[in-house]
């Protein structure tokens, strides 16, 4: 999110004095409600086409992702990571360069659509009804004929 968002949207809803880091609710949810919130694992088998290249790779791109939501440990990350040849390294840092890209590209994009639906609607303000300008034409047509 970007800085102060979760901020402005707390005073949006009236809980501005509630600012202050996310701890995650499981334990009480659980507790409220044991049979709807169960315990999962961080197992996970990969498919057979999954190799050892493509689980250094994920490892290269997304490590950091997987420590910082608990899947995997910081030493685990790095053991992953480590053998990974050079060309696979060069390859993670070009995607995440071009998916950094991709995503400032989304943001420009989205600024843009907002200015554009923005003059959209000072546009739909300012200018009559079609039935209004239907009218006026009428008008200047009939004054033409008169004369």
């Amino acid at each position: 999110a970007e800085p102060g968002a979760i901020e402005a949207v707390q005073r949006f809803v009236g809980r501005g004095d509630e600012a202050g880091q996310w701890s995650n609710p499981f334990a009480d949810l659980k507790a409220e409600h044991p049979g709807f919130f169960r315990g999962g694992t961080a197992a996970w088998t990969p498919p057979e086409w999954w190799t050892d290249d493509i689980d250094r790779l994920f490892a290269l791109l997304h490590g950091a992702c997987m420590v910082e939501h608990g899947y995997w440990s910081a030493a685990e990350w790095e053991a992953r990571a480590a053998d990974a040849p050079a060309a696979l390294a060069a390859l993670a840092e070009l995607c995440a360069r071009q998916s950094e890209r991709a995503e400032s590209l989304q943001r420009h994009c989205e600024e843009r659509f907002a200015i554009m639906e923005r003059l959209q609607s000072e546009l739909h303000r300012q200018k009559p009804s079609p039935s209004k300008a239907h009218a006026s034409w009428r008008r200047i047509g009939r004054l033409v004929k008169r004369r």
